[in-house]
């Protein structure tokens, strides 16, 4: 499928994470018609998905070939793609593609004293510590669906949500900061980590920014990671709570219009939609505004697709896949 370019990021990107939320959207229509074209569609996406040029180094997969060190996207490429492979095997029911998200998913490397992932190069090399927390989230949410998880998967699953309320950090309103909390991470690491990750703290306005355009990104994640299991770790945690109140209030839908990572990158309106599904079923009505704001900013009625009022539109319209997990709800484009 058409490649985008990391939405306002600007980084060139492969087609491997375009393809793989046209995989997971092929099959689901897929299920709900039996349609034999839409069954094609998604092995021909599938077996793209599976070529071992987008491995080669044999280790990350790759998705920004114009960024050192982040070629793979950090954590999050590789979630998206492990995510978009184990939908395939639950379908199509290839081995290989089982096979290939577990490899790719065991092989980065894990510090079970602090219970977070480390990013991986191409060439399976760790590049430490990724201290971003939605990627975090959604590659612990990835691990969650291995159909087949080792003992080693779910020690690991397991640790991340033992200690995510101590990496997690809420502004006064209650939005989810970019970043894990800087002092779980260097209370762990020597002066020289401590110097290595300080630049990469955005600040003021940018950092405010991020952490609000990301938020409901984030409390999809958290959604999936749980995947309704209420009694999980963490997940009656008061950030969570906290959080979604947040993500539902006035102050939350009016610092979203003019953020540029806001519903034409990140679809907060399914996000939010899916969040409030999850973490505050009760209020479905809210659910269902939400979905209507995100539709009626970004649907494009004559192609059928999701790419209005986006910096990328390519990009955009995958990720119509994050709407699969809501139930069939009637949207009001007027």
């Amino acid at each position: 499928m058409p490649p985008g370019h990391n939405g306002p990021w600007g980084d060139r990107e492969t087609p491997l994470r375009n393809t793989g939320n046209w995989l997971q959207q092929f099959l689901s229509v897929y299920e709900r018609t039996g349609s034999p074209r839409l069954k094609r569609a998604a092995e021909r996406a599938a077996r793209f998905l599976l070529d071992s040029a987008h491995r080669p180094g044999d280790g990350a997969f790759l998705h920004l070939p114009d960024r050192a060190r982040q070629e793979g996207n950090g954590l999050i490429g590789q979630a998206w793609t492990v995510l978009a492979l184990f939908s395939g095997y639950r379908i199509l029911e290839w081995e290989e593609l089982r096979t290939a998200a577990q490899t790719v998913l065991r092989r980065h490397a894990f510090d079970h004293r602090l219970g977070l992932w480390s990013n991986l190069g191409l060439a399976g090399q760790s590049l430490g510590v990724s201290s971003t927390l939605n990627q975090q989230i959604w590659f612990a949410a990835a691990a969650r669906f291995d159909p087949q998880p080792d003992e080693q998967t779910r020690e690991r699953i397991r640790r991340f949500l033992e200690s995510l309320h101590s990496h997690v950090r809420l502004s006064r309103s209650g939005c989810i900061e970019h970043r894990i909390h800087p002092r779980s991470l260097w209370r762990r690491f020597p002066v020289g980590w401590r110097t290595y990750l300080r630049p990469h703290r955005a600040r003021g306005s940018v950092a405010v920014e991020r952490a609000v355009g990301y938020h409901a990104f984030a409390l999809y994640g958290l959604a999936l990671l749980f995947g309704g299991n209420h009694n999980a770790p963490a997940c009656d945690s008061r950030f969570v709570a906290a959080a979604t109140a947040f993500g539902d209030s006035t102050d939350h839908r009016v610092s979203l219009r003019t953020n540029r990572f806001a519903y034409g990158y990140n679809p907060t309106g399914i996000e939010m939609a899916f969040a409030i599904l999850s973490f505050s079923p009760g209020s479905i009505t809210s659910g269902q505004a939400w979905l209507g704001a995100q539709f009626r900013r970004c649907f494009d009625p004559n192609t059928g697709l999701m790419e209005r009022n986006s910096p990328d539109p390519a990009t955009l319209a995958g990720r119509m896949c994050e709407a699969n997990r809501l139930p069939d709800w009637t949207v009001d484009l007027s």
